[in-house]
């Protein structure tokens, strides 16, 4: 019977993601829009920092190259001599390109790899990080202000974001991130796509946080506000999808009739979060009509 009820908790769970808010952002009642971050603006200085490739990893790719080249030269239909030719210029080249690399001729070659890296995905890659709980008092505490904020539930299995399950469509993604002990490594080949795990996977340390992701171009984006070091970029999430909306422990009675009056007229259940009088946890009780 346990298993069966713990079971049915984590499905009914699942039905919903949620967004936690600071009350600052109860705009989204009246403008649809929410932001999707840059990973160099999220609170996880690991976010979107694969595992950073060895001299040796640069090396073995290099002799994979060269030894693709000078295969495809082997194949070719050149007479012998320029065969020879050729693929003394592809050894010539590749042992400077191993000199430099032992020798660092080229500077931090690992540090310039992952600025790279980080500076693409930033340019053009955006985040709307929700999570498959509304109980958790971490998360009450930490984005929305000390519990003064909001948490909005969305339909998960609405086509807005079902229909983006799939990896193929790489527009648009909503995953769940893969909670992991190590850091996931990029292939350093050319035209070898990087797995996607490397943009939904964070350290064991944030599991508690149960995050889906939507991911998102940034230039997708609803509306752009200039900003330094990045621009706030804002997406268009439709109130049809709000399930239910709970208010924190400390939100403010002056902004709660804003949100009663936005639930009641769409039809979306309110709820009032409370602290739990036995346990460490949050509850919650439905405001009635």
């Amino acid at each position: 019977m346990l298993v069966a009820i713990l079971t049915q908790k984590k499905q009914l769970m699942t039905e919903i993601v949620y967004k936690f808010l600071p009350k600052e952002r109860i705009t989204y009642l009246d403008d649809e829009l929410l932001r999707i971050t840059q990973p160099a603006e999220l609170n996880d200085p690991f976010e979107f920092l694969p595992a950073i490739p060895t001299i040796d990893d640069f090396l073995e790719i290099l002799k994979k190259i060269y030894t693709e080249n000078i295969a495809l030269i082997e194949k070719s239909k050149l007479e012998k001599s320029k065969k020879s030719e050729l693929k003394n210029v592809q050894l010539r080249e590749y042992k400077t390109q191993v000199n430099k690399l032992k020798n660092n001729e080229d500077g931090n070659v690992k540090t310039h790899f992952l600025e790279n890296a980080v500076k693409n995905l930033n340019t053009h890659l955006g985040i709307l990080s929700l999570t498959r709980r509304w109980d958790s008092t971490l998360m009450w505490a930490h984005y929305t202000n000390s519990h003064k904020g909001l948490c909005i539930g969305f339909n998960s299995q609405d086509p807005y974001f079902s229909q983006y399950r799939k990896i193929a469509n790489v527009e648009k993604i909503f995953m769940p991130v893969i909670y992991s002990d190590a850091r996931i490594k990029v292939p350093l080949e050319k035209g070898v796509s990087i797995d996607f795990q490397v943009v939904l996977s964070k350290s064991k340390d944030w599991e508690y946080e149960e995050e889906e992701r939507l991911l998102v171009m940034l230039r997708q984006a609803n509306k752009v506000i200039s900003s330094k070091p990045y621009d706030i970029c804002l997406y268009k999430v439709p109130h049809t999808l709000i399930k239910e909306i709970i208010v924190g422990v400390n939100f403010p009675n002056d902004e709660l009739e804003k949100v009663k009056k936005f639930c009641f007229e769409n039809d979306i259940e309110l709820y009032k979060c409370k602290i739990s009088e036995e346990k460490y946890d949050m509850e919650r009780e439905k405001y009635s009509h």
